[in-house]
């Protein structure tokens, strides 16, 4: 899982110094420290959407998206990805594209929102009416 990350940080052109650095976080912040040697077939489903994270936000971007959360992440994990993602989102200018179950997750996260139904946008605006 860290070479996997390693991989996407060079890609990007992370300076080698950043990059060690930028992946140990990252690893603690999407909780994957310790499978940190695992390849990236063994991972669960669940971890595997928490290293998809980490790869997002591995190198400095104008845009990261990802789907909802796993639901059996706890609270806390949640709130530290997010966290994490808003800390570089105005240093870096970075437009965090998300979709989720969660309306309470949308309205504490997003400057704009909209509303999906069986494919169709049905709702678009920055705030809730």
């Amino acid at each position: 899982m860290e070479e996997n990350l390693n991989i996407y940080a060079k890609l990007y052109d992370v300076p080698a110094k950043e990059r060690k650095r930028s992946i140990e976080e990252l690893l603690g912040l999407v909780d994957l420290t310790k499978w940190r040697d695992a390849q990236t077939k063994t991972l669960s489903g669940g971890m595997r959407r928490r290293l998809e994270i980490a790869r997002g936000l591995v190198h400095i971007q104008k845009s990261f998206s990802s789907t909802s959360l796993q639901p059996d992440w706890s609270p806390v994990s949640r709130v530290a990805v997010w966290e994490n993602a808003r800390q570089h989102q105005e240093p870096a200018q970075l437009t965090i594209l998300i979709t989720t179950h969660y309306m309470d997750e949308a309205d504490r996260l997003c400057d704009r929102i909209a509303i999906v139904d069986h494919g169709k946008l049905v709702a678009l605006d920055t705030r809730w009416p």
